[in-house]
C-alpha cells in the first residue's frame, strides 16, 4: 500500500509530484526605452517611452496584485491588469506616457532620459515587495537597454530594440562604447533573498 492507503502491484513505480508555487512572481523587466523619438509606436500612433515585462516560468502568471513606477515612495503608482497574465516565457509591453485615459497598458509615469529608477513590486495584504529594481543613466535616443538572454543577468543596449519579443544582439556595426554603470536589484522568488549587483552599460554611438 502507497502513503496514502491505495494498494499497490509490488512490481509498480508510483511517481508524486511535491512542487511548490514560488512565494512570489518570478516576472522581470525585460528591456525598457527611456527616449522613444519614433522606433516603436503604441496603438494610437503615438511614441511614448516603454517598459517590457518578461515571465521566464513555464506556467502563466496573472498581473493581479503587481505595481509598476519609477518613484521608490510609490511603489504602487500603476497597477498592471489584474484580469491579465504573461504566458510562459511571455511578454508584455507597458506604455510609460503618464497617461490616464488611454487604456490599462499606459503607466501614469514617464521615464527620464537622463536617467532614473523602475521598480517591479509585489503586494499581499499589507506587505509590499519589490521584485525587480532598475537603476539606469542616461539614456540614447530610440535604444533600448535590457537582458540578454531573456531574464539572464547580462545586461546591453538594444539597436533596434525589442519590445514584446525575445532580446537578440545586433548584428556588428561601427559604434563607439560609452560606459555607464547600471544597478540592478533583483528577488529571486523562490528563496526572497535580494541579490545586486552593478552592470557596465554600453552606450551605441554611431561612428
Amino acid at each position: 500500500m502507497n502513503p496514502r492507503g491505495v494498494p499497490v502491484a509490488s512490481n509498480s513505480i508510483e511517481i508524486v509530484c511535491t512542487a511548490t508555487t514560488p512565494a512570489f512572481p518570478p516576472l522581470l523587466i525585460n528591456e525598457f526605452m527611456a527616449s522613444n523619438t519614433g522606433s516603436v509606436r503604441d496603438e494610437y500612433g503615438n511614441t511614448p517611452d516603454w517598459v517590457e515585462l518578461y515571465n521566464p516560468s513555464l506556467v502563466p502568471w496573472p498581473l493581479s496584485n503587481l505595481f509598476l513606477t519609477d518613484r521608490p515612495t510609490t511603489l504602487t503608482e500603476y497597477a498592471l491588469p489584474s484580469v491579465a497574465q504573461i504566458a510562459p516565457t511571455g511578454f508584455v509591453v507597458v506604455w510609460a506616457d503618464g497617461a490616464t485615459n488611454l487604456g490599462v497598458w499606459h503607466a501614469l509615469f514617464k521615464l527620464s532620459k537622463n536617467g532614473e529608477q523602475l521598480f517591479l513590486s509585489h503586494i499581499s495584504g499589507a506587505t509590499t515587495t519589490i521584485l525587480h529594481q532598475v537603476m539606469f543613466g542616461a539614456q540614447l535616443d530610440d535604444v533600448s537597454y535590457g537582458w540578454y538572454p531573456d531574464g539572464a543577468t547580462n545586461a546591453g543596449m538594444f539597436m533596434p530594440p525589442t519590445p514584446g519579443a525575445p532580446n537578440v544582439i545586433p548584428e556588428p556595426a561601427a559604434v563607439m562604447l560609452v560606459l555607464s554603470v547600471v544597478i540592478v536589484r533583483r528577488l529571486d522568488p523562490a528563496t526572497s533573498h535580494q541579490h545586486v549587483w552593478p552592470r557596465l552599460k554600453a552606450q551605441l554611438q554611431k561612428l
